[in-house]
């Protein structure tokens, strides 16, 4: 029940290359008996294209399908350890957007790591706020 409740995201988070996004987003759902709804609009924050092979992903793709998979499984508590490691501005700000839904919803988001904050490009973000 713990691990249900719990997701974990780092840029060291291996990623079963063999696998679509879709694929690997479906694997997490139904790990945590998430609906498939859940998986399919997972990476829908992160513009992922649900057909691409992990294995092919660029630095940014791979934590983005990192942070969706941290989506697709609806855990409560969500610990990103270095989010931000290799995000475009872009995806930092889609980051910070998903953070703060996140937490609108309820989750416990918790930021960890020597960079968790300064590496996220254009805003911070503060008790559930976003600051410029």
């Amino acid at each position: 029940e713990a691990r249900r409740r719990l997701a974990y995201v780092s840029p060291d988070l291996p990623l079963p290359e063999a696998l679509t996004v879709a694929e690997y987003l479906a694997f997490l759902a139904d790990a945590r008996r998430q609906p498939r709804d859940a998986a399919r609009h997972a990476a829908d924050p992160f513009d992922l294209n649900p057909g691409l092979l992990l294995c092919r992903l660029t630095r940014d793709q791979r934590q983005r399908a990192r942070l969706a998979g941290a989506a697709a499984t609806g855990s409560r508590v969500i610990l990103l350890h270095d989010p931000g490691h290799g995000l475009d501005d872009d995806a930092g700000r889609m980051l910070i957007e998903w953070v703060l839904h996140a937490s609108g919803l309820g989750a416990a988001v918790v930021l960890a790591g020597v960079n968790a904050l300064a590496d996220l490009p254009v805003r911070a973000i503060a008790w559930g706020k976003a600051v410029a």
